[in-house]
């Protein structure tokens, strides 16, 4: 089954509606330098409320050992999406995590880079490059560098999906999870409801009929 993250989520209402469509997964985003920033004593108000079978994710830039035990310790978040500049020497520091690196796609992109790093999750969320900044764009990338890196990875797809160009997306790729932001939002860390709604249920037959290989719960090893 096609899994759905709803990320950079600010407010409870949000986290409700997502989990009342069918998000398998909420991402909070603890980077102060982004528009959709919560702080992780409000993201853990909103987090311990959920059901206990959504997964819960913290969104981080390359935080030091210390940042991810307090992240994952004190507030008991199940998996942590890390951005920035990544070596296999980091994520080793990190290997009894969950963890999902997040890549930028842009045109120096190469599938060696999911190759080289391994982790515990085997799983990867692509995101399209844009300098200075570490995902929200609303912009798309080349699906078919996706396609191709799902040989040797489970991928998250994200960047500018939306309700017009998600069906595409998902035809295209056919991920394993798909990454909701900034395209379901009316403004940063403001989810749009009725987009929420619409995204969700253009989802819905592949949701039902199709499974990526291999079905495992997102995105846990």
């Amino acid at each position: 089954m096609l899994r759905i993250k709803v990320c950079g989520i600010t407010r409870k209402s949000d986290a409700e509606k997502a989990v009342e469509l069918g998000a398998d997964a909420l991402g909070f985003i603890f980077y102060p330098h982004s528009p959709r920033f919560i702080h992780p004593m409000d993201a853990w108000d909103i987090a311990r409320k959920l059901p206990e079978n959504i997964t819960k994710v913290a969104v981080v830039v390359v935080p030091d050992p210390e940042t991810v035990a307090f992240i994952k310790h004190d507030f008991n978040f199940d998996v942590l999406q890390i951005h920035g500049a990544l070596t296999p020497e980091y994520l080793l520091c990190l290997r009894v995590y969950s963890i999902v690196p997040a890549l930028q796609v842009g045109d120096d992109f190469s599938i060696d880079q999911i190759v080289k790093l391994k982790t515990s999750t085997g799983a990867f969320l692509l995101d399209t490059f844009k300098k200075g900044e570490y995902g929200g764009t609303g912009a798309s990338f080349d699906w078919s560098q996706a396609y191709k890196a799902k040989q040797h990875a489970r991928i998250i797809l994200a960047g500018g999906l939306n309700p017009e160009n998600i069906n595409k997306a998902v035809e295209t790729v056919k991920p394993y999870a798909v990454d909701l932001n900034s395209g379901v939002e009316s403004s940063p860390g403001i989810k749009d409801h009725e987009k929420l709604q619409d995204i969700f249920h253009k989802l819905k037959e592949y949701r039902r009929d199709w499974q990526p290989d291999p079905p495992k719960a997102y995105p846990m090893a």
